[in-house]
């Protein structure tokens, strides 16, 4: 991964408003609602959903790396590997997320349609707001965030655990003549939440909309937008569309979920972290070629094999794709230490890092004016600095 110069500079303007707590906290009741929703399904509605595996070691252990990504980086004072760290167990446990929150609403066995679309707008809005974040060096997300949405999928579950999967699959009048399942509600809020989203990446990208941190005086000089990414992103979509009208997630929602969201994932894992590095993004992707193989396999094995040799070769390149994701993170993590000088799961740094003049920009609703301030003093006193790190 190449790197600019003046990358050991550079930092990202994220919210640090007690986040370290706050997820530790948020993680731990969100895992034990999950496994007390679980224990009361029964296998038989997704084997996958329901291993041992995913309640016992996967959300413990997202949620363990979540929290101690935000520790490890604030001990080592470096915003970029807790954000790349922290988004990736975001953008991947969105996809498992999204299967148990499916199998909760009892979804899985039926409306395959309306699960799709919500794994679809959910991985294109989390990759556009890496684009958004590539383009103008901010995260800054819209009042109904992360911590948000666990919420309400923790209430989701809680309730499922409480009245059942049946209570999602019974109508209610929600206006008058219209009956509608109850599911429909969540799925869509998720919906108009998810495409608010990618609405307002858009205007920021592309009409020069003008983040909040914009708006109240912080500007950091815009990056010139790539078309590789999205043109990466469109060829995702389409892929996982294609499948779709072939029967894939009638085949198998789980593999259909997990193959086309990770895909996704490492997509935006890669645009986040060549975007620190000041790298451009290659024109071509393991994950491309994964996704492509893939809708082949699809296309081939539901017209031609049996639905046995379909599930195989799709469970294999999940495989393939997991261990490209890892095989990333991992070179990603080597190609950090080298730039910054400093172990990424180290506790202590033992003092051998300096924080540069220039890491960031910390803002939380109490120290906005004095960061307002000190963004004001730093562009007049060195405007050739800021211009290098933010503009090439």
């Amino acid at each position: 991964m190449n790197e600019s110069p003046g990358h050991h500079k550079r930092g990202t303007l994220v919210d640090k408003d007690g986040q370290e707590v706050k997820k530790t906290t948020r993680g731990w009741i969100y895992t034990c609602s999950e496994l007390d929703f679980l224990r009361t399904v029964p296998y038989h509605y997704n084997a996958w959903s329901n291993s041992v595996l995913e309640r016992y070691i996967f959300h413990p252990l997202y949620h363990a790396f979540d929290a101690l990504d935000g520790k490890q980086s604030y001990r080592t004072q470096n915003s970029e590997i807790e954000e790349c760290y922290d988004h990736g167990c975001d953008s991947i446990t969105s996809v498992l997320q999204t299967i148990v929150l499916l199998t909760a609403l009892n979804m899985t066995s039926r409306a395959t349609e309306q699960l799709s679309l919500v794994m679809i707008l959910l991985q294109i809005a989390f990759f556009m707001k890496h684009y958004e974040a590539s383009v103008t060096h901010t995260v800054v997300f819209l009042d109904i965030d992360v911590t948000e949405v666990q919420c309400i999928v923790a209430t989701l579950l809680l309730l499922t655990g409480m009245y059942g999967q049946g209570f999602w699959s019974e109508t209610a009048e929600w206006a008058p003549g219209l009956n509608v399942y109850r599911a429909s509600l969540p799925v869509g809020i998720a919906v108009a939440g998810f495409s608010a989203s990618i609405l307002h990446s858009m205007l920021v990208v592309f009409c020069g909309y003008k983040t909040r941190l914009e708006q109240v005086g912080i500007a950091i000089p815009r990056r010139p937008y790539s078309y590789k990414p999205l043109v990466q992103a469109a060829i995702t979509t389409c892929c996982a569309i294609f499948a779709h009208v072939f029967g894939a997630a009638k085949l198998d929602v789980t593999l259909f979920v997990l193959a086309y969201g990770l895909a996704f994932a490492k997509i935006s894992i890669k645009l986040n972290v060549l975007s620190k590095a000041r790298a451009d993004v290659p024109c071509m992707d393991t994950a491309l070629v994964l996704t492509m193989s893939l809708t082949l396999c699809y296309v081939l094995a539901l017209g031609r094999a049996s639905r046995t040799t379909a599930t195989c070769f799709i469970a294999c390149i999940v495989v393939v794709s997991v261990v490209d994701i890892l095989v990333f993170s991992v070179l990603a993590t080597w190609d950090f230490e080298e730039a910054r000088g400093i172990k990424a799961f180290k506790i202590c740094h033992g003092g051998k890092y300096i924080k540069p003049p220039c890491d960031g920009f910390y803002i939380n609703s109490s120290n906005l004016d004095d960061m307002r301030q000190q963004w004001l003093e730093l562009k007049e006193r060195e405007p050739d600095l800021l211009h290098a790190l933010y503009c090439q």
